[in-house]
């Protein structure tokens, strides 16, 4: 499908299921969307062919258009300006995403700490079994007291 029917065809299923601003935001995203798809190197069958049916993405527009409406008639201090499609993360998610990514590298310290020291018990069991048979035998000869 060329990049032309497939945004006819998303519009045409969208139209009045989504306000027309919601509309052409979308078109503007898919429309973005396949251009870098064929600036990377991709036909447009095949861009449009990764995306699937423009129908089904249209119905998950609608969908969530219709949540958030009624999500915004319930709250209305949502940001509506924001773009639906390209969330950037709140600044509270970075502090969080710093603080798992920190505790990640915490806990790979650690068990690379406990590898290496299982390795390192492991290299000298051998010789402390020796040397413990070897106290031992000594201790019971009288050699040791």
């Amino acid at each position: 499908m060329s990049k032309k029917d497939f945004l006819r065809e998303l519009r045409s299923y969208l139209t009045g299921k989504v306000s027309s601003g919601e509309l052409e935001e979308a078109i503007r995203y898919y429309e973005k969307y396949l251009d870098g798809e064929v600036a990377s190197g991709k036909s447009e069958a095949e861009a449009t062919a990764g995306l699937g049916d423009p129908r089904i993405i249209g119905k998950s527009i609608a969908d969530a258009a219709g949540r958030r409406s009624r999500h915004h008639s319930r709250n209305s201090s949502v940001n509506a300006s924001q773009n639906r499609y390209e969330k950037k993360p709140e600044k509270g998610n970075w502090s969080r995403l710093k603080l798992y990514g920190a505790i990640g590298i915490v806990i790979l310290l650690v068990l690379a700490v406990l590898i290496v020291l299982t390795r390192v018990i492991a290299f000298f069991f051998p010789l402390l079994v020796v040397v413990f048979v070897i106290a031992l035998v000594l201790r019971r000869n009288g050699g040791l007291r």
